[in-house]
């Protein structure tokens, strides 16, 4: 017989519902879209949707020997810009109101 005890309830699960319209931007840039394999503040956040995102190689990331290559940072960069040009019209051309997607 075994006893499991949780270490701590700080960090909250995290998620998007597939049919945001931010998913979809991100499906429309053909970014690959997964569950990260490392932690951040995301866990400290509830109540909305909310999504991790960032240049260079998750595998790499808070690591010993972490780093970023200049050109990852580059292609982050036009990413985020395309995001957010994408988003702003999808949002203004088909009138959505985000807070129908509030978790």
């Amino acid at each position: 017989e075994s006893e499991l005890k949780a270490r701590s309830f700080r960090l909250n699960s995290s998620r998007i519902a597939p049919e945001h319209p931010f998913v979809d931007c991100c499906k429309n840039l053909n970014m690959n879209l997964y569950g990260s394999p490392t932690t951040s503040d995301q866990s400290a956040m509830s109540g909305f949707p909310t999504i991790k995102i960032g240049p260079g190689k998750s595998e790499r990331s808070h690591t010993a020997d972490e780093f970023i290559i200049l050109d990852e940072i580059k292609n982050g960069i036009e990413i985020y810009k395309k995001l957010i040009i994408n988003f702003s019209n999808k949002i203004l051309k088909e009138n959505i109101k985000l807070k129908s997607f509030a978790s």
